[in-house]
């Protein structure tokens, strides 16, 4: 069975649920494929769905509201973790961590408007990690995951006075196993999704207002980057709420499942997914899962590990900040640093 989950900007995150018995099975199930609702709730940009396999349930969160939630497939419960109290202003993205490092499913990673952290569900504490990269006035963390060996990688954008995006504005960042936290990409105006494929050598990215999904070379020993080029073309952008045909709206959200399929989810809650590394350039199969603003296709599994970290947080009373407008093969290892 193949699980696609979605979170969308405004009181819903849907579940999409298909049964896949083969990839050629992909385009006849096409008319029958239905999305049904999971948790219905006021979320102002719900994004960031990816399973917990530790605990059988789904992590997502809100971004704008800065809060972390875990539902549980099995019972409809859907708790809520809201990180204002700890002077969040905005959580961007959410990783399990490795079985051995904690198997409780208590720990997960997270981005926040300004960096890398941990949250424990249990004990509702926020560890800040070091290595945190300058962030301008206006700027804030967006998507992020981790590569097959566990290093985080996530990107920022930036917004004006006015809200609006400032292009090229942003930077892609990597995390990696000693704690160290490099600048991989600059001139990034809204960093969004990333998949890698099962033999660690590519990675696809997505800068949205680009209307492209960008492929990488990507060095698994040293977390390289190289040859970037153009993988999925297409998308035509459109006014929020304009949408004309499949080729509209700008790429959002991607991963890719155990087939080595590409799937590509735009702004519009739409997917698309490409069936091989020789046909990435062409739609294979198109879902209109909802007309709104959706934002993340996400797999099943991702894994880390943290050994150390820089201060730990309990919420404090003060107010919070003025918000600024392939899963792995093997557990995965997140070193943090003091």
């Amino acid at each position: 069975m193949l699980r696609l989950w979605f979170g969308r900007r405004s009181d819903q995150i849907h579940s999409s649920l298909v049964l896949v018995p083969a990839c050629a099975a992909l385009l006849a199930i096409m008319s029958k494929f239905q999305a049904e609702l999971a948790v219905k709730m006021e979320a102002e940009l719900g994004e960031g769905s990816i399973w917990d396999y530790r605990t059988s349930c789904l992590l997502w969160l809100d971004i704008m509201g800065a809060t972390l939630f875990r539902y549980n497939p099995a019972d409809g419960t859907n708790e809520a973790h809201s990180l204002k109290g700890f002077g969040v202003a905005t959580v961007s993205s959410v990783v399990p961590l490795a079985a051995a490092c904690d198997p409780s499913g208590d720990l997960v990673g997270c981005t926040t408007t300004d960096g890398f952290a941990t949250y424990s569900f249990g004990a509702k504490t926020l560890t800040l990690l070091g290595g945190a990269p300058p962030v301008a006035a206006g700027e804030r963390f967006n998507d992020g995951k981790l590569d097959p060996t566990g290093q985080y990688w996530a990107g920022t954008l930036v917004r004006d006075a006015a809200g609006e995006i400032v292009p090229s504005a942003g930077s892609f960042y990597k995390r990696d196993a000693g704690g160290a936290v490099t600048k991989a990409l600059a001139g990034v105006s809204i960093s969004n999704g990333l998949a890698w494929t099962s033999d660690a050598k590519t990675m696809y990215y997505i800068d949205t207002p680009t209307q492209q999904v960008d492929a990488f070379d990507y060095d698994v020993a040293t977390g390289s980057l190289s040859n970037r080029r153009a993988a999925v073309t297409g998308f035509t952008g459109g006014a929020n709420g304009q949408v004309d045909g499949e080729s509209s709206g700008y790429p959002d959200g991607c991963c890719i499942d155990a087939a080595g399929k590409l799937w590509v989810r735009d702004h519009y809650a739409r997917v698309r997914t490409l069936s091989s590394a020789a046909d990435r350039g062409r739609k294979r199969l198109f879902i209109a899962i909802h007309r709104s603003r959706a934002s993340t296709a996400r797999a099943r599994r991702s894994t880390t590990r943290p050994t150390a970290a820089r201060s730990s947080r309990r919420p404090s009373s003060r107010p919070p900040p003025a918000s600024r407008s392939p899963r792995s093969r093997s557990p995965a290892t997140l070193v943090t640093s003091t």
